[in-house]
């Protein structure tokens, strides 16, 4: 019989080199536990075409994904079935590419993180991937703080998941006083999105990914600092600026002479 330790560890041999470094597993049951049944909207969110015994693996990742994903792109651009031209959302393209290629049969599915009835933050506490901080609603890893990416999770039909539910993910670093900051950072920038997404608001998306990046600052201790996002990553993940022009080189961009 496989074991699900040892489809974990294959999942993060096979994952490793793409720059997904966050892997935990869960069994089914305990997620679906978190959902009342006879709540019509908690029972969609609910997982129900496969078994509730079986392995469930959350798949994440840290900002070592990004420069992985830029060389990628850089050697994939133009190639259709690696990377089209015309692809909006490249990162998710190869997220979506790299993950999709575990899963080598019927009976292993993967869901992402952009289908909105996964509830993939509450996949990532039960799996002790991380705590999802109430104040905030962000995931937090003791290690890497909040600059983490939740991707997808990988169900393994015919495996069964842990019996024993997992330790429950904690972070020490979080100080009152960094709880009472990144609670008021929170609310600042729920308010600003608020007033200036609905209805005739103007939404400033530079202003509004300042507001949010600081709630993760506010939840960042010093050790963590070293995982932050850097320029790019953070400009993409918020959604300023998408354009990865900068990784094509001049040759590629030139139409040929006539």
């Amino acid at each position: 019989m496989v074991k699900w330790h040892d489809v974990c560890e294959n999942v993060k041999l096979a994952l490793k080199n793409d720059g997904f470094d966050l892997v935990a597993p869960f069994r089914l049951s305990q997620y679906n536990a978190l959902f009342d049944t006879h709540d019509a909207k908690n029972s969609s969110v609910k997982i129900t075409d496969a078994p509730e015994d079986c392995l469930c693996v959350v798949i994440g990742n840290t900002k070592r994904l990004w420069p992985i994903f830029e060389e990628y792109y850089k050697a994939n651009i133009g190639k259709e079935d690696l990377m089209p031209r015309e692809e909006k959302n490249p990162l998710d393209f190869y997220v979506k590419k790299k993950i999709d290629s575990i899963c080598i049969a019927d009976f292993v599915t993967a869901r992402y993180q952009t289908d909105s009835s996964l509830a993939i933050q509450k996949m990532a506490k039960i799996s002790g991937m991380a705590i999802l901080h109430e104040a905030t609603h962000m995931s937090v890893n003791r290690k890497y703080g909040p600059w983490i990416s939740l991707r997808a999770v990988v169900i393994f039909h015919y495996v069964k998941g842990p019996e024993t539910p997992l330790p429950a993910h904690e972070v020490p670093t979080l100080t009152s006083e960094m709880e009472r900051e990144s609670k008021e950072a929170f609310e600042e920038a729920a308010e600003y999105y608020r007033k200036n997404s609905e209805g005739s608001g103007s939404l400033d998306k530079s202003k509004s990914a300042e507001l949010w990046i600081k709630v993760r600052d506010c939840l960042t201790s010093d050790a963590q600092k070293e995982f932050r996002y850097d320029e790019r990553q953070m400009k993409y993940h918020y959604d300023i600026d998408r354009n990865l022009e900068y990784l094509v080189p001049l040759q590629m961009e030139e139409e040929p002479a006539s």
